[in-house]
């Protein structure tokens, strides 16, 4: 009976709780006069206690627990909403994707995407721009040098060819390289001639991938002044670097477009790319800003490995070390500390060998080596020049008249300073440069009027090596002769076997430029020499001294510094009006561009 009892009295209490509670009528009045309650309301709370709120929608009874349940995000928003934001739809995100917290402020910054941006929802005190302002597009940022650091005080330091941050200190695991390589390499119906420029790639290109990068290769060929030509497609070169590494290497169909960021895209570790021919776009060979830094953004750093084309201030050389950390290649390496060997500390005597077609792009290297060496070795085109400033007539051969008076200031100069100059005194000459033509040996006191002179004569070969026999250090650049026919070869292939024993006997051989290269592998001494730069042109700027654009880019070793404050500097051809969109002049250029004028980068160029 006393159950019952307490049963009716718990029955009357339950009862009488719902006439006391005014709870139904706020609910006829308007929102926004209640709105400003609940602000006030959870400050005199009770720590621990969950009051329900007051009822705009049905709630549901109370759970088990006595809490009642969560309201959706939408409802809980709705009355705290301040009067004079606008109401917006009730299932609103936050910026990660989740449903926005309970009272938590609707400031701009955690407006989502998929919210309209209303001008009378800007607080006081920001920026009325903040609102206003169109969001950015992505783009690759150059990372500059520290500010405390003037770019002059930089540039200073990395002057020096010598000393470059390597891949040696590269962190490869992980990441995507933008690699720069020289595979202008001379073809013929479609072949390779000579493959020694993607054999001298290797290494680096394997240490990349054993690292567990991926690797985008890029390389220019031959000269199609920013137009596609498909004889100067790069497939043969992948074919061959394929061959080489015994890894597949997919070429693009073009340096830049959609295709292409696909393809770089899917590409995994231990994968590579090879970028079609850069100097199919124009903007490579001007540095144009916006190529580089397309380039640049299929990379997470930048590695510098064509020494044939460090001294192009082009996009691919230059340009990219604007937006990537920079670093060079194991081939880079090699090539400057062999050449810096030679200039600075050479095992005496001294002898430069110096052959090919063209003077002009060689009389500053001539002067800089007539003040190291002991004994200079003329031949080819350079040698008929310098024959002509000695006072004997070379006939129809190729020779430079306007470099006459270099010539002879060259000559003048090496008397002065006591070096021996060894110009040819017999030669091989013919009716016509071509293959099959009559041919015939004369001394070049008494060269034919009407003939060509394509070789040094036997006399000329044997005074050679007997100058070659004190010489401790060799440097040997072009050809003697007319080196692509195989009758005018005979004194460069000559003078390969008298590199290749010197070698052997101990001495320091380096040997440059594609045709003097072909000589030795045709012989299979290569191997042999001391060092094969693949830099022809670059080579010969070094040693004159010069600075060469594609190294002074890349940092000193161990330096703090990503990437180098670079101004962009459009080379003009002479002659050539400039155009209106330049760079400011303000500051001035760190790094100036060499000249573009008509001259080769070397051999190799003219066979591609």
């Amino acid at each position: 009976m006393v159950e019952k009892k307490g049963l009716l009295s718990r029955l009357i209490g339950g009862s009488a709780k719902p006439a006391e509670k005014p709870a139904a009528k706020p609910a006829t009045k308007p929102v926004a006069k209640p709105a400003a309650k609940p602000s006030a309301k959870p400050v005199a709370a009770k720590p621990g206690s969950k009051p329900a709120p007051k009822p705009v929608v049905a709630v549901p009874a109370k759970g088990a627990s006595g809490v009642p349940p969560q309201k959706p995000a939408g409802a809980m928003l709705a009355s705290s909403r301040p009067a004079n934001r606008p109401q917006v739809k009730p299932t609103i995100t936050g910026s990660n994707g989740q449903p926005r917290p309970t009272g938590a402020p609707p400031t701009a910054p955690s407006r989502p995407a998929n919210r309209p941006n209303v001008k009378a929802t800007a607080k006081p005190g920001a920026t009325p721009t903040a609102a206003k302002a169109a969001r950015p597009t992505p783009r690759p940022i150059p990372r500059p040098a520290p500010p405390q650091s003037g770019p002059r005080r930089i540039a200073e330091e990395i002057i020096s060819a010598s000393g470059k941050r390597t891949i040696r200190e590269l962190n490869m695991q992980g990441q995507r390289v933008l690699l720069r390589v020289d595979f202008n390499v001379p073809l013929s119906d479609g072949k390779i001639v000579d493959d020694s420029r993607i054999r001298a790639a290797v290494p680096t290109i394997k240490a990349l991938l054993d690292g567990g990068a991926s690797v985008v290769i890029m390389s220019h060929l031959g000269r199609p002044d920013g137009r596609v030509v498909d004889g100067l497609r790069l497939r043969p070169a992948a074919e061959r670097l394929t061959q080489l590494i015994r890894v597949n290497v997919p070429t693009t169909g073009d340096a830049l477009g959609v295709g292409t960021d696909d393809a770089v895209r899917r590409l995994r570790p231990g994968e590579l790319l090879l970028l079609e021919n850069v100097r199919f776009h124009a903007g490579e060979e001007r540095n144009d800003p916006a190529f580089a830094e397309r380039l640049a953004s299929y990379g997470d750093v930048f590695v510098n490995d064509a020494f044939g084309a460090a001294h192009r201030a082009h996009a691919s050389t230059v340009g990219v070390a604007a937006y990537l950390p920079s670093y060079v290649g194991l081939l880079m390496e090699q090539e400057v500390e062999a050449l810096s060997n030679l200039l600075e500390k050479p095992a005496r005597p001294f002898a430069a060998i110096v052959g090919g077609g063209k003077v002009s792009g060689k009389v500053a290297v001539l002067e800089a080596l007539i003040k190291k060496v002991d004994l200079l070795i003329l031949g080819g085109g350079v040698a008929n020049t310098f024959l002509v400033a000695s006072g004997r007539s070379v006939g129809k051969s190729l020779y430079e008249s306007k470099m006459v008076e270099d010539a002879r200031r060259i000559l003048k100069l090496a008397q002065d300073r006591g070096v021996r100059v060894l110009l040819p005194v017999d030669g091989v000459v013919a009716k016509e440069v071509t293959r099959g033509t009559e041919f015939k040996v004369v001394s070049t006191d008494k060269l034919p009027a009407s003939w060509h002179m394509v070789d040094l004569g036997p006399a000329s070969i044997t005074a050679i090596r007997e100058a070659l026999v004190p010489i401790k250090t060799i440097l040997w650049n072009g050809p003697l002769g007319v080196f692509e026919i195989p009758s005018f070869a005979v004194a460069t292939r000559e003078l390969a076997k008298v590199a290749a024993e010197k070698a052997d006997a101990g001495a320091t051989v380096v040997v440059g430029g594609g045709d003097s290269i072909a000589a030795l592998r045709q012989l299979g001494v290569a191997e042999k020499m001391t060092h094969l730069s693949t830099g022809g042109g670059a080579s010969l700027e070094f040693l004159e001294g010069r600075d060469l654009p594609g190294l002074a880019v890349v940092p000193t070793a161990g330096s703090p510094y990503e990437t180098l404050p670079i101004v962009y500097v459009s080379p003009v051809k002479p002659g050539a009006k400039a155009t209106a969109k330049r760079a400011p002049a303000k500051p001035k250029p760190i790094i100036k561009p060499s000249t573009l004028d008509e001259e080769d980068d070397d051999e190799s160029d003219d066979l591609a």
